[in-house]
């Protein structure tokens, strides 16, 4: 064993006492800093050309948030976490820093003038280019600045604050001098108090209509939820000049969407409307498409769509009534919608399944039908006389392209391949593509392939305007001077993300920007790709990360499998997916690209397909096709002599945690698991999980067979079980991590449950992630054994044991005492028998975290 593993062990040992199911809480644990470095490292900086085409807005975000800043007060109404104190939505992702960059000179400016230590989103550029607005959350609210673009000074609007309770909280008007808000009423009156609030029985009626709908949470529970949740998303529109002057339009409202027509004379308005539910989110209330005058005045009803409690479960079934409405960016005031003809149901057989209409000023006719899709809607490109559809076979998955023309009498069905127009901006599902200069064609873009194409609308025919570099992953912005430059971002594995001008032919005019890697370190890091087929001849690829210096001559090591399984209509479709991007390793908060740094493998993300064929959905065989991936994996990993068969964990997040806990259930690959913020009992998701549609009463057998918590008792390696104790995500209540544990105990296995406060189904709280990674690392080091002569490399220093801050965990700790079973020996690589591989754990000593506040036994 290296001093690395033993130091660690021992400061282990110091943390625990001997008690076979003892529920405890703890300090937070905290990583060496070379791992913390690699988490701390800040989301990507979001970037925003500017409309003239001159410059780069950069909004860059900080470090993880404490734990601290999480637990401000929250209440969770019709499925939507709330700041009550801000009167806003619980914010976890602010920036912190804005500049911009001259695409010419390469001049950089930065926004001064802002208030310290606060954070700010919806950050927008003015449509001509010369002011910059954003929102920034503040202790008492939310509030809006504008940024002067030549001057970079940001002054901050007096006398109003934001409500972006229900949707993004301002629009700009075209002339660039205006802005449309949604504040919150200036008169909206104290909050309702529940001892005012008259009480009673919470009564649910069913007439015999079935109403499907997912396990959502933090919904509305009683009448004093529904006051509050008026209370606190009403707003009012409100126009705001650029220096300050504030008028307000109508009456408040529960507005969602605001959209003021392309020549500024209309706005398109969404509201929410009763009757609410206590079993769907906001998202599925009835609400009202209407277009208003600039005085807050109604002009036109648009619709006024129903409580959405009868949409069916599963992708690309939708509500009806006018859905995705918008202004044609082209034209002065006219408005597209589009409306379901086949009920809203996937499943249904139609000929059409989409109609779009159009409506134009003064709005007094009647709607016009200008397309009847066979395929279900999903987005319509505006730009100049042209406008292209986009759908997608409700069946198959496969998407289409049309274009539709007025002189046209049938719109032209486009076999666009995986090229598709080239956006200059997008309100929801309407875009505006980008037309090129001589106005007679469109930018077609495949930022996959990293390919530019000019498509003339008129003929049909393109022409190929600029390729990147097969080598990295490039992709091409914007296009400047007239076709023969172009805006490029680029980057590969070990190169972050930057922008250059090139030419036609790919060439360096100038860089942009030049970020360099923020962790040298791990440019050491090995990343090998893997290529391999499973027991049914299914091709299957994963990315493998190795220890720096590593050599197979040194010896297997000890390897996790990092797993998310995706569903495919068939087998071409999943072996289309393989195709490989060579994205900048991720860093961050869900970086795993620490754990070469501490001496195992890394597995990460290999493909986990469950394939549906020959009438059979994919989850029909789910539990054969994730162990024969599974099989196909560890047997690649041993044949490279990378990993010893019974010296591999299996790890997931969320639909991976599920697959991970049928893993460990139905066979006996893994010597250890990881199961993070997942659902292991699907009787509680009974109208559908995932891509899954059917219902528990319609295939019981489905639901129970892939119910890891019916077969645990087959389980007999340990778990580790994590959960954010706030999770808000459909399906993962909390609830499911605790029942699984309590039943794993019940059960005399060996189980870890670690519960973070105040996390939802992603961890933010940076001592929360930072535990989570100590819990990981502990429970690795503890159930595989390390590489012998292990070679040591940076970041290789023991976890560090100590507390990190008095903010407390809580876990309910290991029981370790099982049988050992007996080893069986890998599959040879070109036997195809469906077998599973039977590792051998070391020995482990019993140990329970110590209570250092409080213990209770069960």
């Amino acid at each position: 064993m290296s001093l690395t593993r033993f130091l660690f062990f021992i400061a282990t040992l110091m943390l625990m006492q001997v008690h076979p199911c003892a529920a405890t809480t703890t300090d937070y644990q905290s990583v060496p800093d070379s791992i913390r470095k690699i988490i701390n490292i800040p989301a990507e900086p979001s970037v925003v050309p500017s409309p003239d085409g001159e410059m780069l807005l950069f909004a860059e975000y900080g470090q993880l948030p404490a734990v601290e800043d999480l637990a401000r007060p929250t209440v969770g109404l019709a499925g939507i976490v709330i700041d009550a104190a801000r009167n806003s939505r619980r914010p976890l992702n602010l920036a912190v820093s804005l500049y911009t960059i001259d695409m010419e000179s390469g001049e950089r400016k930065t926004v001064t003038g802002l208030p310290k230590e606060a954070g700010f989103s919806h950050v927008t550029w003015s449509p001509d280019s010369e002011h910059i607005a954003f929102a920034v959350y503040e202790e008492g609210g939310v509030t809006l600045w504008v940024a002067d673009a030549d001057t970079m000074q940001a002054q901050r609007i007096a006398g109003l604050k934001l409500n972006d309770i229900l949707g993004a909280p301002y629009v700009w008007h075209p002339d660039g001098d205006l802005l449309l808000t949604l504040a919150v009423p200036a008169e909206q009156g104290p909050r309702p108090e529940v001892a005012k609030h008259k009480f009673g029985p919470v009564i649910q009626d069913s007439t015999g209509f079935a109403r499907a709908a997912r396990t959502y949470q933090n919904l509305l529970q009683s009448a004093y939820d529904v006051a509050l949740f008026e209370y606190l998303a009403a707003s009012v529109i409100a126009q705001v000049s650029t220096d300050g002057e504030i008028k307000t339009l109508g009456e408040p409202s529960l507005y969602s969407s605001l959209s003021p027509s392309p020549n500024g004379k209309y706005l398109l308005t969404e509201t929410i409307r009763r009757p609410y539910s206590y079993i769907l989110p906001v998202s599925r209330f009835p609400y009202r498409v209407e277009v208003l005058d600039m005085q807050g005045a109604s002009v036109r009803l648009i619709d006024e769509l129903e409580l959405a409690n009868a949409v069916p479960a599963g992708r690309w079934n939708v509500r009806t009534g006018a859905r995705e409405a918008a202004w044609n960016p082209a034209e002065p005031a006219e408005l597209w919608w589009v409306t379901a003809r086949d009920g809203g149901k996937a499943s249904a057989n139609a000929t059409i399944r989409d109609e779009l209409f159009v409506l134009n000023a003064p709005f007094t006719d009647e709607p016009r039908s200008v397309f009847r899709m066979p395929m279900r809607f999903e987005n319509v490109y505006w730009g100049g006389d042209a406008v292209f559809a986009a759908g997608v076979d409700t069946q198959s998955g496969k998407k289409y392209g049309w274009m539709l023309e007025e002189e046209m009498q049938e719109p032209i069905r486009l076999a666009t391949g995986s090229f598709m127009p080239l956006v200059e901006s997008a309100d929801g599902a309407f875009r505006k593509y980008r037309l090129m200069p001589d106005e007679k064609g469109i930018y077609l873009a495949d930022k996959r392939q990293g390919a530019l194409l000019g498509y003339d609308i008129r003929t049909e025919s393109k022409k190929i305007l600029w390729t990147g570099d097969e080598s990295v992953k490039e992709s091409v912005i914007r296009p400047l001077e007239d076709d023969k430059e172009f805006l490029v971002r680029s980057e590969s594995f070990t190169s972050p993300p930057n922008y250059y001008i090139r030419t036609k032919g790919n060439k360096n005019v100038r860089a942009v920007t030049a970020f360099e890697h923020p962790v040298p370190s791990l440019l050491k890091v090995q990343k090998k790709r893997l290529e391999y087929t499973r027991a049914d001849g299914v091709r299957l690829a994963g990315d493998l990360y190795l220890p720096p210096e590593y050599t197979v001559e040194d010896g297997p090591l000890p390897t996790l499998i990092w797993i998310y399984p995706r569903e495919y209509k068939n087998k071409a479709a999943a072996e289309k997916a393989l195709e490989k991007e060579n994205s900048f390793m991720p860093l961050g908060r869900t970086s795993r690209m620490f754990w070469p740094l501490m001496g195992y493998a890394l597995l990460d993300s290999p493909a986990m397909p469950i394939i549906g064929s020959n009438g059979t959905q994919p989850n029909d065989t789910f539990l054969k096709q994730l162990e024969m991936n599974a099989e196909a994996a560890v047997s690649e990993l041993v044949r490279t002599g990378v990993a010893r068969a019974d010296n591999i964990a299996v790890g997931g997040h969320s639909y991976g945690a599920f697959a991970t806990a049928n893993l460990l259930t139905h066979t006996s690959l893994f010597a250890a698991g990881i199961a993070r913020s997942g659902a292991y009992n699907r009787s509680l998701t009974p109208f559908g999980f995932q891509h899954e549609h059917r219902s528990l009463w319609k295939n019981p057998e489905l639901y129970k067979n892939m119910s890891p918590f019916f077969h645990i008792s087959k389980i007999n390696s340990p778990v580790l079980i994590i959960h954010g104790d706030h999770d808000q995500n459909a399906g993962t209540h909390p609830e499911q991590s605790v029942r699984l544990h309590q039943a794993l105990v019940g059960l005399g296995k060996t189980s870890r449950l670690v519960l973070l406060p105040y996390e939802g189904h992603s961890y933010y709280g940076q001592e929360s992630v930072m535990h989570a990674i100590w819990e990981m690392t502990r429970w690795l080091d503890s159930h595989l054994e390390p590489l012998k002569e292990q070679p040591q490399s940076a970041g290789s220093e023991p976890v560090n044991a100590q507390p990190d801050t008095t903010i407390q965990p809580h876990a309910a700790p290991v029981q370790v005492e099982k049988p050992k079973p007996a080893r069986v020996e890998p599959q040879a690589e070109e036997n195809a028998e469906h077998r599973s591989v039977q590792p051998e754990r070391p020995a482990q000593a019993e140990k329970t975290e110590h209570a250092a506040n409080a213990t209770q036994t069960y």
